[in-house]
């Protein structure tokens, strides 16, 4: 399993000011605790508010366990979607090669220079837990260098559905952490 770099560790270092001055910011909200996001520990949650909505959907909690000590170090997000955001949500979970063309032919189109050099490679396939269903997809450059894996599972309710997104440098850590957010996902 790979290591952070600790150049990651120096960078998330460098954002903790800014990470304090929109808590501040914010008015001192504190984070609503939810089920899917562990607490304690290296765990910090994000005052979210009604800052972070979309239309039809709504983030409910975004937390991450970035410290040295944490394994895995992943960031978890849970949204809630309605209506047409929820069906549009769905055909993705469904396809997760859909997002994968669409990355694709954002890459593509990328003009600028600076990103022209820089293309990016994503490869994805279902992911399934209990009774949630969704994908794994890793993002990386084309030289292999700098993965990012995610996994992303939804689970239907109605007009409703509620998506957890983790995100982390390592793939297995990732799967691991989907899989326990799985198990509290209602």
């Amino acid at each position: 399993m790979p290591r952070p770099t600790p150049r990651f560790g120096q960078r998330l270092l460098a954002a903790s000011p800014l990470v304090a001055a929109l808590a501040l910011g914010s008015c001192i909200y504190l984070p609503a605790h939810i089920d899917e996001i562990p607490a304690g520990g290296g765990w910090m949650t994000l005052p979210l508010r009604g800052w972070i909505a979309e239309g039809e959907i709504k983030a409910e909690g975004i937390g991450a366990c970035l410290a040295p000590d944490c394994a895995p170090r992943v960031g978890i997000a849970v949204f809630r979607a309605t209506d047409a955001a929820a069906r549009e949500l769905a055909t993705t979970l469904e396809d997760p090669q859909r997002l994968v063309r669409y990355l694709q032919e954002r890459d593509a189109a990328d003009t600028a220079p600076h990103r022209k050099a820089i293309r990016t490679v994503a490869t994805a396939r279902p992911f399934h837990e209990g009774r949630l269903s969704g994908f794994s997809i890793t993002l990386m450059r084309a030289d292999g260098s700098r993965p990012a894996h995610a996994v992303a599972l939804g689970l239907p309710n109605g007009d409703t559905l509620r998506v957890a997104l983790v995100i982390g440098e390592s793939e297995d850590g990732v799967r691991l952490a989907a899989r326990e957010v799985a198990a509290r996902l209602r």
